[in-house]
């Protein structure tokens, strides 16, 4: 007997990985690879590493109060300070 595996296609793209620094609270709303949403909340000097296969979906409180690494360089500020930003990675 044959069995045969229905399995969903690999994501398209190349890994991408986002360190985000918070310099100030910030609450951070994410999905990887179109998954699931999840929430976290960040207080100053606390770091959050997101690995997506292909995409990285994050929705950020506070722009000014989280610096970004994306893929090994340093981006800065995510937006500006007390503003809320989205960002989707690869851009």
């Amino acid at each position: 007997m044959m069995t045969s595996l229905l399995q969903s296609p690999p994501p398209k793209g190349k890994p991408q990985e986002v360190i985000l620094e918070a310099t100030g609270k910030v609450k951070v709303v994410y999905s990887l690879d179109n998954g699931a949403s999840i929430s976290l909340d960040l207080n100053p000097a606390e770091m959050h590493t997101f690995k997506g296969k292909s995409k990285i979906h994050l929705e950020i409180s506070d722009g000014g109060a989280a610096n970004l690494i994306v893929n090994g360089r340093d981006r800065g500020p995510a937006g500006d300070s007390g503003k809320p930003t989205n960002m989707n990675f690869p851009r």
